[in-house]
């Protein structure tokens, strides 16, 4: 967490899952910055069955962003959701927010931004990432 420690923070606000919460915790505990969770930064469900072409089906969600997967979410559906979290927040009066969210989920925001980001760049992300928006 040497990375924050340069920044003054403002708000934290993680996805639910708690393998992402206990990620920022001793940050935000350093920091004495509350953790609010958003159901918005949660991991995103590909299909609610097993698929052991599961990365084969990744690749293609971001070939098709509208495609859906049995029982899943679109690349399109994820990616509004993280977004529309983040206009939330560029629109309010906070400077600095840590977002805790998961990493695919990020990548199609990083797409929403960055038409050429796919699913090659998307394997070269490492876990945990720290990006700077």
């Amino acid at each position: 967490m040497k990375f924050f420690s340069t920044l003054k923070v403002h708000q934290i606000i993680s996805s639910p899952f708690e393998r992402a919460i206990q990620s920022i915790f001793p940050f935000a505990q350093k920091a004495v910055i509350p953790i609010a969770t958003d159901e918005r930064l949660k991991e995103r469900v590909l299909s609610n069955e097993n698929h052991e072409d599961w990365l084969d089906i990744l690749k293609a969600s971001y070939e098709d962003m509208e495609h859906r997967f049995d029982g899943g979410e679109s690349s399109s559906e994820a990616s509004n959701r993280i977004i529309e979290l983040f206009e939330e927040i560029k629109r309010c009066e906070v400077k600095t927010s840590i977002k805790v969210t998961h990493g695919n989920l990020f990548s199609l925001a990083i797409k929403y931004y960055d038409q050429a980001f796919g699913f090659s760049d998307w394997k070269k992300l490492s876990n945990p990432d720290i990006y700077l928006l």
